[in-house]
């Protein structure tokens, strides 16, 4: 195993962090996949770990409420799929996807331990798109769903004039 050296580099952050000023009428964090099919143990099809969830979920709450506080715009962008006529979802139509359905087994799931399915993650109309709890709309939310193979791909509707941008991910 190749050995890994850490920097300490907590001086270099803290002097960036003293020369950001952040506006936030031009501020927005875009959060993407928080949503139950991997948040919410009940109906996910692609889980983290329950510890993972609450924790997840209860710093995102808390960042999303800070930055409702200060006007800060919040964007929830998730991956939607659609069936298909001929059987499965959209993720079939990704070879990734496909490999990684082909290969999970009882050992090898995309969360160990866990259910999990790529054909039947986040269909239109399950509980799964829906964003966890506590990590809803709100007058300074917005929401792009996309369908296909990722949540960051290919034209939107939806725009803003934004200067900085914070990305939590689940």
């Amino acid at each position: 195993m190749v050995e890994i050296q850490l920097i300490d580099r907590s001086l270099m952050i803290a002097a960036v962090n003293r020369e950001i000023k952040l506006v936030p009428s031009s501020t927005a964090i875009v959060a993407i996949d928080m949503h139950r099919g991997h948040l919410d143990m009940s109906v996910a099809t692609m889980p983290t770990t329950p510890e993972d969830a609450e924790r997840v979920i209860g710093n995102a709450q808390k960042l999303l409420g800070y930055a409702r506080s200060l006007g800060v715009s919040i964007i929830h962008v998730k991956l939607v799929m659609r069936r298909l006529r001929k059987g499965g979802s959209e993720t079939n139509n990704v070879p990734f996807w496909q490999a990684l359905q082909k290969v999970r087994n009882e050992n090898d799931r995309l969360t160990p331990g866990r259910r999990s399915s790529v054909n039947e993650h986040n269909l239109e109309g399950s509980p799964e798109p829906k964003s966890s709890r506590g990590l809803s709309r709100r007058a300074t939310t917005s929401s792009i769903t996309r369908n296909g193979s990722t949540a960051l791909w290919g034209p939107t509707s939806t725009s803003c004039s934004i200067a900085s941008v914070f990305v939590p991910s689940a």
